[in-house]
């Protein structure tokens, strides 16, 4: 698994520095030359991302991308832990590594800057920390909490995961034992604070970008 993981990564690093950057990337570039808590059609882990890289690296495909070569190996690596909670093989978690660089729809979330490689990335970390705090621990809890709203502050979409939440709670009954105690609402909490950019962005810009995606 760890050759695996370090040929994938490798792989798509090639596939971040080999390509030209394309118009939308450059678009979300332009976000980041204004560094703000918003924006008016997404979130701002984009932006932030790709500030982080350029400022790294320069305003060059390594730059842009850094973040989302970044975003991409942590899908991946949670994806093993989550296998292997679940105890899948280690030719199974390979087989995961493998399908990560073949299927389209994850290979974009590897190599291009845009919304979805963080949104997938802090998705997966959500879906692991919740399949770990069905033990009851508040640290799990607690990394779901933040990786949710991570999540959000990355994509608007995100807020799918409190409907996958709320049936989690209903058929899985380790988990809906936990409604009596603090821990899954000091996770509710942390995923509001750590959104609270946005909304504070949105209340001084007359909810633009709220009415704009409703």
């Amino acid at each position: 698994v760890p050759l695996m993981f370090a040929l994938t990564a490798l792989a798509s690093a090639w596939l971040c520095a080999s390509m030209p950057v394309y118009s939308q990337e450059a678009y979300y570039w332009t976000y980041a030359q204004h560094p703000d808590l918003s924006y008016f059609d997404h979130p701002p882990m984009v932006a932030w991302l790709i500030w982080l890289g350029t400022a790294l690296f320069g305003d060059g495909a390594i730059g842009v991308r850094f973040g989302t070569w970044l975003c991409g190996l942590g899908t991946a690596w949670f994806g093993v832990l989550l296998l292997r909670d679940f105890q899948v093989s280690k030719f199974g978690q390979s087989l995961w590594l493998l399908v990560s660089m073949g299927c389209p729809i994850l290979v974009v979330a590897r190599c291009l800057a845009n919304p979805d490689p963080p949104l997938v990335c802090f998705w997966t970390l959500t879906l692991l920390a919740l399949w770990r705090a069905r033990s009851g621990s508040y640290r799990w809890w607690a990394m779901a909490g933040v990786a949710a709203g991570l999540a959000l502050l990355s994509k608007y979409t995100a807020a799918f995961l409190a409907v996958g939440g709320v049936a989690m709670l209903l058929f899985d009954p380790q988990l809906r034992r936990q409604l009596k105690r603090p821990a899954p609402y000091l996770a509710v909490l942390l995923a509001a604070v750590v959104f609270l950019p946005v909304v504070i962005w949105n209340v001084r810009n007359d909810f633009e970008s709220f009415r704009f995606q409703t």
